[in-house]
């Protein structure tokens, strides 16, 4: 605990320390402790915004699991879906988002609407793929065995398919977590009047370093948080399946 406190601080002085001696213009790179100075100053307006970003971050990743859920499941139970989807879905996964910006304005207009769906549309591949991944990688012996034994097709599910992909799916939500917030600060550069994203994009034309920096801090700072969880949460399910 000890050194996760003290490194960042060596790493924020040492950063300090070579920005004064070397002179670098404050619009360039501003000062670590001008930034937390600003962090402290205009505290009520980060916060304002970051509840704006926080609120679209969860139900973008909200929509994406559910999505992404969905579309594994169907695909693993009904294999000529997932010859007709897959190239759909990776040419969408390959297709630049930053191009679809601007259209989600079109269709979906101006609010949260745009900045969700394209969250959600970041957020969707990774959970879909790796819980595909996992329900395909568990054994076909224990599937056997359950269906000797009489198993419901829902009890096989939930109770040895599931299970079994837990490691495979907090591994695409973990990922999914980092996209989603990719989706909703692109959404906030686009189309959007509040949020970190849209504090970033505005304070960088303002030449606002030191709040561009402090709402990258921020937000770093949350998307650590909802992954330190996520963290905890794998270690406490997996130590359970584990043990029981």
């Amino acid at each position: 605990m000890l050194y996760f406190l003290l490194i960042p601080i060596v790493l924020l002085f040492c950063i300090e320390a070579i920005i004064r001696i070397k002179r670098v213009p404050a619009y360039l790179v501003p000062l670590p402790s001008v930034i937390l100075r600003e962090l402290v100053k205009s505290r009520n307006i980060f916060l304002a915004h970051s509840f704006v970003t926080v609120k679209e971050i969860l139900l973008g990743f909200l929509f994406g699991v559910i999505a992404g859920t969905i579309l594994a499941i169907s695909m693993f139970y009904f294999k000529p879906l997932k010859k007709i989807a897959l190239p759909f879905i990776l040419f969408s996964k390959a297709f630049p988002k930053l191009a679809l910006a601007p259209l989600f304005l079109i269709w979906f207009g101006f609010g949260m609407l745009p900045k969700l769906a394209m969250s959600a549309l970041m957020s969707f591949f990774p959970v879909m793929v790796n819980l595909l991944s996992g329900l395909q990688n568990v054994p076909k012996e224990r599937i056997e065995l359950f269906k000797s034994l009489c198993a419901k097709r829902t009890h096989i599910f939930f109770k040895l398919l599931l299970p079994s992909s837990l490691p495979y799916i907090f591994v695409g939500l973990k990922t999914a977590l980092v996209y989603a917030t990719s989706g909703v600060i692109i959404g906030e550069f686009i189309s959007s009047n509040s949020g970190l994203g849209y504090l970033i994009f505005v304070s960088s034309h303002q030449f606002r370093t030191d709040v561009s920096f402090a709402a990258v801090v921020i937000l770093a700072a949350v998307v650590i948080l909802f992954y330190s969880i996520l963290n905890f949460l794998e270690r406490k399910i997996l130590n359970w399946r584990e043990v029981g």
